[in-house]
């Protein structure tokens, strides 16, 4: 005799446990239909961690701008590039947006958008 096929059910039980266990939880929300895509990115940036690939990447700027712009832009502005965060990048690139040339301008866009 023939072993029966297992329920789709048990499949969704499987797939619910394996999430929960490496930390992920299901979460059901309503939006509007224009932001499902921003939702739908901003939830595989979660799922992804991009969070930490972000910051390695703020940290590289400022420390590119450090070494490019310290003297004449951020000569008042004392930041750690090894230990940087996202509000660091803030007033980094603030500073170099009021301050900068056009080059510096542009990387405190950068760094401003990935701040936010």
């Amino acid at each position: 005799m023939a072993k029966p096929a297992p329920k789709s059910s048990d499949y969704v039980a499987a797939y619910r446990r394996k999430a929960a266990d490496v930390g992920l939880k299901r979460v059901e929300v309503l939006v509007p239909a224009e932001k499902v895509d921003a939702l739908k990115a901003y939830a595989a940036d979660l799922r992804a961690g991009d969070a930490s690939e972000k910051l390695k990447e703020v940290r590289k700027l400022i420390r590119s701008a450090y070494a490019q712009y310290r003297a004449r832009h951020l000569d008042n502005i004392s930041i750690d590039p090894d230990s940087a965060d996202f509000a660091d990048a803030a007033i980094v690139a603030a500073a170099l947006m009021n301050r900068g040339s056009g080059k510096a301008y542009e990387l405190g866009q950068r760094l401003r958008r990935l701040a936010r």
